[in-house]
């Protein structure tokens, strides 16, 4: 996921949207805090949940977690 993000990072893209399951979003959520060791319980990841992240080309933020509900 680091390596994937580290791409993105260096891509002149605008916009991208990534459809992914749970693992690879707790992966994503995990590179950007900086805490690769914490739990899949830490973090709410519902199926269909929306997750929306920003990088301004120096940093990456959170911008939603798990937004939306479940079907």
């Amino acid at each position: 996921v680091g390596d994937f993000l580290k791409m993105l990072e260096q891509q002149p893209y605008k916009n991208v949207a990534v459809f992914a399951h749970r693992g690879l979003l707790m992966g994503v959520v995990r590179y950007i805090l900086g805490v690769p060791e914490l739990p899949n319980s830490a973090i709410l990841c519902d199926n269909c949940a929306i997750n929306a992240v920003e990088f301004d080309g120096k940093t990456w933020c959170i911008l939603a977690l798990n937004y939306g509900k479940t079907f």
